[in-house]
This record gives structure tokens, sequence and C-alpha cells, in this order.
């Protein structure tokens, strides 16, 4: 008895300890960890930015984005709805991401990966002030910027009604990475850890590409005809971080890189590994019956099939 009391005592001492006096005023507020000691440790750098110095805002931002393409879109633009004719605004936004991502990526490259950077041990700590650790720290915050200007894929997608392409791979790829990003430009925007943001920024410029020039027309889709192997690199990335980050955790343990920043990239590219190999199977190695491919990820009939049913009647 006496030994589960002292537990109990050293249990409200040490959350005593990390609260300091802290009472919630909202239930909002039970996910506010700037309270917490690990906290004091992240990069300050962007703090200036109000919706950045906390993590709320980045998960807010993934919890409005389910809500929307999960429940609300579904209702109101699942029953038939009509698509849209939004070409003028897919080209233009499509190439602007294929030259953000670019920017990204040289910027990955000038910051340290094509100059000092390695495939061993780059800490991320302590968070040096250098122009060179600040440019990396800056192509790292870029990086978070543009996973949240990429839930546009899935609206765009909504609007069109193309739910097919609104797949649970889609789906969780979109909202796992704006809120996993948060965690690792406020906590490692330097060091080893950026070498999977720089991988995924080149494979983006790519597949943005590939979606620019698809929504031109269907004159260009016979010169389309990598899809499958851009699928193929994206699996060949996420190997490569696995790889990456495995190796520096067995073989580097001393590296200065938070160690649960590294768990969490070697699980979410495990599973994004598990899911895209799941997808090229499907899509490139079984062959679709007429039913499987007019079928969406939702559940939700197209716009072409209502009117096919429409016309049956």
């Amino acid at each position: 008895m006496e030994e589960i009391q002292g537990l109990v005592q050293e249990v409200r001492s040490r959350l005593a300890y990390c609260v300091d006096g802290w009472k919630p005023k909202h239930p909002f507020d039970f996910f506010d960890l700037r309270r917490f000691e690990f906290m004091k440790n992240s990069y300050k750098g962007f703090d200036h930015f109000w919706w950045f110095e906390d993590h709320r805002y980045a998960m807010m931002s993934s919890l409005v984005y389910l809500y929307i393409v999960v429940l609300l879109a579904p209702a109101c633009l699942g029953n038939g709805s009509k698509p849209m004719k939004v070409k003028w605004l897919i080209v233009p936004y499509n190439f602007g991401l294929v030259a953000f991502n670019a920017y990204i990526f040289h910027e990955f490259l000038a910051a340290g990966w094509a100059t000092n950077y390695n495939l061993g041990c780059v800490n991320a700590r302590p968070y040096s002030n250098d122009e060179q650790s600040n440019r990396m720290a800056n192509a790292s915050f870029l990086y978070f910027i543009s996973k949240h200007i990429e839930f546009m894929d899935t609206f765009l997608f909504i609007v069109m009604q193309k739910w097919r392409n609104v797949s649970t791979l889609h789906v969780f790829h979109h909202s796992s990475m704006a809120y996993a990003t948060w965690w690792t430009t406020k906590f490692a925007p330097t060091g080893y850890g950026t070498f999977g943001p720089m991988l995924n920024s080149f494979i983006h410029v790519l597949m943005y590409s590939y979606y620019g020039l698809a929504a031109l027309g269907p004159e260009l889709r016979p010169y389309l005809w990598w899809k499958k192997y851009l699928t193929s690199l994206q699996m060949i990335q996420f190997c490569a971080v696995l790889a990456h980050m495995t190796n520096i955790l067995c073989n580097h343990p001393g590296c200065q890189y938070p160690i649960g920043l590294n768990i969490l990239q070697l699980v979410l590219c495990g599973i994004f590994l598990g899911m895209f190999a799941k997808f090229y199977r499907k899509t490139y190695e079984t062959k679709p019956t007429a039913i499987s491919s007019e079928k969406n990820a939702l559940g939700t009939p197209t716009y072409a099939e209502i009117v096919q049913a429409k016309k049956a009647q």
C-alpha cells in the first residue's frame, strides 16, 4: 500500500513539475503542450507566426480537412452533383506547386544536402543561428506550408466529382503529413531528418508536373505513360528514408536528433510504403473489372453513374 501511495505521489510531483500550476480554461487547453518541459527544447525561429507556435493549429487544420472530406463533402456534393469545370484553376495550381516544390528542393540542397550534409549523423541540436542552418530551417518551414496547400488536391477532386481519387491512402497521407511536419519543423528543422522532406519535394515536382500536364487535355495523355514509374519512385523514396533513419537509429545512437521524431518518421514511412504498395498492385498488376473501375473510394456514386442510371430507367 505504501508503495502505491509513493508511486501516486511521484506521478503527482512530476505532473506538477510539468504543469506548474496550469489550469485549463477550455477543453482545447488540454492539448496545449507549451506547459511541458520538452517544449523548451523546440526551435523558436518561427514562433512569431502565431499559428505555428502551438501544435493545436496544425492539428485543427488536419481535423477540419478530415471533417470536410469525410463528412461534409460527401453529404453536400456526393449525391450526383454535377462536376465543376475548374481547369482554369487546376493548371496554374499544379504548375505553381511544381515551382514551389522545386524551390524547396533547391533550398534543401543548397542549405546542406549538396554541400556538407551526409547520410550519416548530422546533428539537429544544438540549434545554430548561422546562415546555413537558418536556410535549412526556412526550407523545412516552407515544406510544412506546402503540406497544407496540398489540401487543395482533395478539394479539387471533390468538386470535379473524381471521388475514386479521394482514397483512404490519399486522405490519410495528406492529413497525417500536414500535422507530422509541424513536429519535425518545430523540433528538428535541420539535421539528418531533412533527408525525407528533401526527397519528397523532388518527388512532388514530378507528381505535380504529371497532374498539370494531364489537366491540359487528352491530347497529352499518350505522353503520360510514366505514371506507373512515378508511383514506383514514391515507394523507393519511402524505402530510402526507412533505410536512412534505421541506420542512424542503430549505428549512430548518440546523434543529436529527437528519437521520437525518428520513430515517427519510421512509422509513417512504413505505413505509406504498405499503402502505396497495395495501391500499386491494385492499379497496375490487377486487371480492373467493369464494376470495380466505376466504384470510388468513399462509395459515393459519381455524376456519370447517376446519369447512366437515369437513362436506363
